[in-house]
């Protein structure tokens, strides 16, 4: 458990390539476009529809130091190096993220 006293858990899913239900509303984006996620939400993407061009993304995991990184987790760091600290950014220079959208 967290400092909260929570603890998260996740499922693996028997088909990860198959569609969520109906319930998932779709996000359009635009190229350029940058979407921040919690882990914790459940999401999908599906295979690209233009076969003369890539999608391409940058995925940056973000983990508190103190979390225990399982060993069956699909995303792992080399053996042998540790995760990189985060630089310290005091809170008045934080930014403000939109909630809203």
């Amino acid at each position: 458990a967290g400092a909260g006293g929570m603890q998260l858990a996740f499922k693996r899913l028997d088909a990860p390539s198959t569609a969520p239900d109906s319930a998932f509303t779709p996000l359009e984006t635009k190229s350029g476009d940058l979407v921040v996620m919690h882990g914790a939400v459940e999401h999908f993407s599906s295979s690209g529809i233009d076969p003369e061009r890539t999608r391409e993304s940058l995925q940056l995991h973000i983990v508190e130091a103190s979390a225990r990184w399982p060993p069956d987790n699909w995303l792992q760091y080399p053996p042998g190096l540790d995760f990189m600290p985060l630089a310290h950014v005091p809170s008045s220079e934080t930014l403000q993220l939109r909630t809203d959208l």
